[in-house]
């Protein structure tokens, strides 16, 4: 029986200073599979939506994320729902 692993995904932001970059990298490689490879250069552009279902009862707004990779057309757009699932 094969054994699979979720993907996982980790979001980084902010601000780091010159100093720390490489302790930083060096961190990243060790939690990262392809160590040898080096870092793998991407272009993905994001777009956030904040859906109110009314502005007259006081429920969460739907959050929606959208990516595609900007340097391969042809992959297809990701569509992230964030928030809870419905009951």
């Amino acid at each position: 029986m094969d054994s699979i692993v979720p993907n996982q995904e980790y979001l980084l932001q902010g601000s780091v200073m010159d100093s720390a970059v490489e302790v930083l990298l060096h961190r990243l490689r060790g939690l990262c599979d392809n160590v040898d490879s080096g870092p793998e250069t991407f272009h993905d552009h994001e777009m956030c939506f904040s859906i109110r279902v009314s502005s007259l009862t006081p429920v969460q707004p739907v959050l929606l994320r959208v990516r595609r990779a900007v340097d391969y057309q042809e992959m297809p757009w990701q569509l992230r729902y964030i928030g809870q699932p419905e009951v």
